[in-house]
């Protein structure tokens, strides 16, 4: 029953085995959320989905023996992309822009794994599971600050 429970949040309701790019479709997940749920909500949120996606991707990875970041996993999707959406946009950009950039730029940065994305990605898929379960989620943490500090320089700098 754990495995089954663990497996849903995971793959966010089971969206991580759709069949073409499940991690665009996790981080799709994100914007409704943004849009219907007020803000004090959605930060506790992406705490929630964090802690929720380390202990779920651990319980999966211990289970499948693995210590990669299997693509149905797209909980990291979905908080990370959570977190983008709360950068501060200049008020005179449309919602949807800034929605539009937010999502383009970390689906960027998370396929792409600049450094040191790439680094940290490969450091923790050969550690145990509990540790490699972190490495799932703090990669698409670090894709986030990529968003954030583009964003800054572009419109702060």
């Amino acid at each position: 029953m754990l495995s089954f429970i663990a497996r849903f949040i995971a793959t966010v309701g089971y969206v991580g085995y759709l069949p073409f790019a499940p991690g665009t479709w996790g981080s799709v997940v994100a914007l409704p959320l943004y849009f219907l749920l007020p803000e004090s909500f959605f930060l506790n949120l992406i705490f929630l989905f964090f802690i929720l996606g380390w202990g779920s991707t651990y319980i999966l990875l211990k289970k499948d023996g693995s210590d990669k970041d299997p693509s149905y996993i797209v909980i990291d999707e979905l908080y990370a992309m959570m977190l983008t959406l709360m950068f501060p946009f200049p008020k005179h950009l449309s919602l949807y822009i800034t929605v539009g950039l937010s999502f383009v730029l970390f689906r960027f940065f998370d396929i792409v794994k600049p450094w040191p994305i790439h680094v940290i990605d490969h450091y923790f898929e050969k550690k145990p599971p509990f540790l490699a379960s972190l490495g799932v989620m703090i990669d698409d943490f670090i894709a986030a600050l990529y968003v954030f500090l583009l964003c800054w320089l572009l419109f702060y700098a």
